[in-house]
């Protein structure tokens, strides 16, 4: 963890973060713990000591900078889900009535 401290100049280190998984991994679990109390106050306030930070937010500008960094080759994989049958109908019920508007 004071490694990624030192390298991002945080602790904001993401649960997936690419570069060191194992790390990713070490820091889910210890927010999960402390979510369901499993972790010792002493244990809280070592990690709070250093600046630790239990929450991250996907619209916070610094994990989606740490992410970018981690995994600069990442592409976004299309959902392969089928859009919802209500759109699709209320999609074509917009196409005919611009039809017949003209």
């Amino acid at each position: 963890m004071s490694a990624y401290k030192d390298k991002f100049g945080d602790t904001r280190c993401p649960s997936t973060f690419k570069a060191n998984l194992k790390l990713g991994r070490w820091v889910s679990a210890q927010r999960k713990k402390r979510k369901t109390l499993a972790l010792s106050e002493e244990h809280i306030k070592m990690l709070d000591d250093i600046g630790f930070e239990w929450t991250l937010h996907n619209g916070d500008q610094r994990y989606n900078n740490h992410q970018k960094q981690a995994s600069p080759t990442t592409k976004s994989v299309p959902s392969k889900r089928k859009p919802s049958l209500k759109l699709q109908t209320a999609s074509k019920k917009k196409k005919k009535t611009a039809k017949a508007d003209m």
